[in-house]
């Protein structure tokens, strides 16, 4: 299971089970943290190799 506390909320509506659809909408998602792929991807050129 997984847990969050949204700070200015009360307790109360964070475990509203009716509150659920708003908190799903684009509206409600608005303090989550956001999810970034931190994968360094450098761009090169394949070097060709010429033998004298």
């Amino acid at each position: 299971a997984e847990a969050s506390y949204r700070i200015g909320d009360s307790l109360r509506s964070q475990l509203d089970p009716d509150a659920v659809g708003a908190l799903r909408s684009l509206a409600g998602s608005r303090y989550d943290l956001t999810d970034r792929n931190n994968d360094i991807i450098l761009e090169y050129r394949k070097q060709e190799v010429t033998c004298q």
